[in-house]
C-alpha cells in the first residue's frame, strides 16, 4: 500500500484523525507543561516526560478521578501521551497498523474498535492497576487482538490456526512486546492487557459482520453490554478498598462523617479479602497522591487513616509507626 499522506487521508481518516488529535494534544501539554513548572514548581524532564500533577489535571486515568465521576478520565488518557519517545513509538505504530486495519474493518467499526479497546483498556488500569495512566497503546494492543481475531476466524478450526504462520506471526509480536515492555519503567500492563482482550473480542464480533454482512442484534447487545458493564464496575469499584478510601475522603471534606466512617469500615472489610500486599496500597496510594497535589489536610488525614486500616492486617504497625 502506497502510503502517501493524500491517499492515507482518502482510505483511512480515522486514523489520520486520531494521529491529529493526540499531536495537538501532545503539544498543547508540551506548552502546559513548561508553564506549570514554573507556576507551581512542578517538575518533570520536559518533552521527555511531563509532570504527573499536570497530566491528572488534563485527564489522565487515575482512581480518585474516575471514582469521583471522572468520566472523562476514561476517554481523554486514549489520546493523551507522556513524553516524546511516548507518543512516537504509539504514534509510528499506528501509522504501520492502524490504515491496514481501518481499510480492512471500515472506518465506522474501525473508530468503534479503536474507542472500545481503549477505554476497556483504561478501565483495567483503573481497577487492576491503579497507577497514573495515560496513553494509545492500550487501543494499539485492542488493534493486535483485533488483528489476532481475524486470522483465527479466516481458519476456524483451532487445531489449523494453531499452525497458521499469520496466527503465530501474531502471538510472536503481543508476546514480544509484552517481554519488553517489563524492562522498560512506568508502563501500563493492565492498561495492555485491557486492550487486548476487548480487541480479540470484538474483533470477532466486526470481522464476522463483515464477512456475513449481517450479525444478530442478541450479539451485539451482549458485546456491548459485557463493556459497559465494565464501565460500570470501574466507576463504582465497591469491592475494593482503595474505592472507599476515596469516597470516605470526599465524605469527610464535605462534613458527612457517619457517610465516611461507613466507607472507612467497608475498607476494612474489603481488604481482608485481597492480598496484603494489594490491600496496604489502598490508602497508601491515596497518600501518595495527597503528597504529590501538596494537599496538607489529606496528607495528615490519610497519614493515621493507612495505619488505621492496615492494623489489621499488620498489627505492628500501629505500634511501629508514629
Amino acid at each position: 500500500m502506497n502510503r502517501r499522506p493524500t491517499q492515507l487521508l482518502d482510505v483511512a481518516p480515522f486514523s489520520m484523525a486520531i494521529m491529529a488529535v493526540c499531536i495537538v494534544y501532545f503539544v498543547f501539554l508540551a506548552v502546559r507543561n513548561a508553564q506549570f513548572a514554573d507556576e507551581s514548581g512542578g517538575y518533570g524532564n520536559g518533552l521527555l516526560g511531563f509532570d504527573g500533577e499536570l497530566l491528572r489535571a488534563y485527564g489522565a486515568s487515575y482512581r480518585e478521578a474516575v471514582w469521583t465521576g471522572g468520566w472523562r478520565n476514561l476517554i481523554l488518557p486514549v489520546f493523551m501521551h507522556g513524553g516524546l519517545v511516548h507518543i512516537g513509538f504509539n504514534m509510528w505504530t499506528l501509522f504501520t497498523m492502524g490504515p491496514s486495519a481501518e481499510v480492512h474493518f471500515g472506518s465506522a467499526n474501525f473508530g468503534t474498535l479503536w474507542l472500545v479497546t481503549g477505554i476497556g483498556g483504561a478501565c483495567c488500569s483503573v481497577v487492576l492497576g491503579g497507577h497514573t495512566s495515560v496513553g494509545a497503546s492500550g487501543a494499539i494492543f485492542g488493534l493486535l487482538g483485533a488483528q489476532l481475531a481475524v486470522h483465527l476466524i479466516k481458519q476456524w478450526d483451532w487445531r489449523r490456526a494453531l499452525k497458521s504462520s499469520d496466527v503465530k506471526q501474531t502471538l510472536f509480536f503481543i508476546g514480544m512486546l509484552f517481554v519488553l515492555s517489563f524492562f522498560m519503567k512506568a508502563i501500563d500492563h493492565w492498561a495492555h492487557l485491557g486492550g487486548l482482550i476487548f480487541g480479540l473480542a470484538f474483533g470477532c464480533l466486526f470481522e464476522y459482520w463483515r464477512k456475513h454482512q449481517r450479525i444478530g442484534w442478541s450479539l451485539i447487545v451482549l458485546a456491548f453490554g459485557l463493556w459497559l458493564g465494565v464501565i460500570a464496575c470501574t466507576r463504582w469499584t465497591v469491592f475494593h478498598p482503595h474505592y472507599h478510601v476515596i469516597q470516605g475522603l470526599q465524605a469527610e471534606e464535605a462534613d458527612r462523617i457517619e457517610e465516611a466512617e461507613a466507607h472507612y469500615e467497608e475498607a476494612r472489610r474489603w481488604q481482608k479479602m485481597f492480598p496484603s500486599r494489594l490491600a496496604a496500597r489502598a490508602a497508601g496510594e491515596a497518600l501518595y497522591h495527597a503528597a504529590e497535589a501538596q494537599n496538607l489536610p489529606r496528607i495528615d488525614r490519610l497519614h493515621y487513616l493507612y495505619i488505621d486500616l492496615m492494623a489489621e492486617l499488620n498489627p505492628e504497625l500501629k505500634d511501629g509507626v508514629e
